[in-house]
């Protein structure tokens, strides 16, 4: 058993409580909901799991489902904002700085976006696109992610097969409920 042990700036940045690691699980905020202990614990009982290996959307989406997840849902500029600061700080930590699935797609349907947990994208509720990016969806490009390029900003590219230019496979974080 051992501590993890966070740096102060990220523990008033994010407002993440200490852990302390015991087998699998780590204790959290007291509340007596638990996450792995490879998660972080988001507020509101939420285990996020942020991975440096660049995946294809289906195959990042099969990963997280391995594990009992799903790919992180981003519903309000809170959450939006919380995982911004969770990746800068992870990035420059770890250096590496790509960009980082979101689960949210309009394969089913071009043009109508449904999140991984499955409600339809709420268009009047929040949003983060950046400016052009419903420009380039033209049939063949079908997955959101953070786009690191464009200050975090929602983008959509292809989910998985020959690459365009600088879009690529992407790093992805994985998402799942704390448990008592």
């Amino acid at each position: 058993m051992g501590q993890l042990i966070l740096p102060l700036c990220l523990l008033a940045t994010l407002a993440v409580t200490l852990v302390q690691r015991t087998g699998s699980a780590a204790v959290g905020n007291g509340r007596g909901l638990v996450c792995p202990s490879s998660y972080i614990k988001r507020p509101g009982g939420i285990c996020l799991k942020l991975h440096k290996k660049t995946l294809s959307y289906p195959a990042a989406k099969a990963s997280c489902a391995r594990d009992g997840a799903e790919l992180f849902t981003i519903r309000s500029q809170a959450d939006n904002e919380w995982v911004v600061k969770v990746l800068k700080y992870w990035q420059r930590r770890t250096g590496k700085k790509r960009d980082v699935w979101i689960g949210l797609t309009d394969v089913v349907a071009e043009g109508t976006f449904v999140w991984e947990d499955g409600p339809a994208f709420d268009t009047t509720g929040y949003s983060n696109w950046a400016e052009g990016a419903h420009d380039v969806n033209n049939g063949f490009r079908d997955c959101v992610f953070l786009n690191k390029r464009l200050g975090w900003r929602w983008s959509i590219q292809k989910c998985e097969g020959k690459w365009e230019r600088d879009a690529g496979p992407n790093s992805y974080i994985c998402a799942k409920n704390a448990v008592p």
